[in-house]
């Protein structure tokens, strides 16, 4: 398997001959079953001839993401040839992955993702875009294989959405004869509060008299807001604003 660009070479042997011209060989490629593209060819003056797609072309192949067959002839003139076949795999499909927002979020919040394309000899490694509920939100064209995108980072705020839900985040890369997306769904909520304790003491007493019962909680919010709280017990209420009972 193949993910970047890569050297082609072929080494052909010819038999002794007093001409000058030994042989030449020609590689082709294609499907794996019909490889016919001349991609690579040299006339051969040595018995040991080597034909590399760097030196002929000044760079590595870049084939994109598919199934090659290449297959080289060596051919002698009249004495004859002979052929070597070889198939192999290019991936250079992206990888996506949406870090935020996922499940429940408060809201403002950030945008984010991970995109990392595949290597490449071309200045622009890939492009990207986001959607939210299918409305785009961002596009970018990337100068390297590592890029991140971050709303904050971009427009300098977090992205800021009534609650509700539930929505969908969309991010699609572009790369390498590729395309990858990544899609998650998230809801938007006011708070994130959970009581994490609420105890009380068992205790019988005369309406007539009166009495006193001990209650203690405690409740968990990392929404930053001010929480309110509210205790009915037997039709008298008790609240309060702070974290403890």
């Amino acid at each position: 398997m193949q993910t970047g660009p890569f050297d082609v070479k072929v080494t052909a042997t010819f038999k002794p001959t007093l001409n000058s011209a030994k042989g030449s060989i020609n590689c082709y490629y294609g499907s794996p079953t019909n490889p016919t593209n001349l991609f690579l060819s040299k006339q051969c003056t040595t018995e040991s001839c080597t034909i590399k797609h760097s030196e002929l072309k000044g760079k590595l192949w870049e084939p994109p993401t598919g199934e090659y067959g290449v297959v080289c002839k060596a051919t002698a003139g009249s004495n004859g040839s002979a052929n070597d076949t070889k198939n192999f795999k290019v991936d250079k499909t992206p990888i996506v992955s949406i870090t935020s927002p996922i499940g429940k979020v408060l809201s403002p919040f950030d945008i984010a993702g991970e995109i990392t394309f595949k290597p490449t000899l071309n200045s622009s490694k890939g492009s990207y875009t986001v959607y939210l509920n299918n409305n785009v939100v961002s596009r970018k064209s990337c100068n390297t294989e590592s890029c991140d995108y971050s709303y904050k980072a971009e427009k300098g705020v977090l992205y800021t959405m009534a609650p509700g839900g539930p929505h969908k985040i969309k991010i699609t890369a572009v790369g390498g004869g590729s395309t990858k997306t990544d899609e998650k769904e998230f809801e938007v909520y006011t708070c994130d509060t959970a009581i994490t304790k609420f105890e009380g003491v068992s205790t019988i007493i005369d309406p007539t008299a009166g009495g006193e019962i001990l209650l203690s909680g405690s409740i968990t919010d990392t929404s930053g807001k001010p929480i309110t709280w509210t205790i009915d017990i037997a039709g008298a209420y008790l609240s309060g604003t702070d974290n403890d009972v």
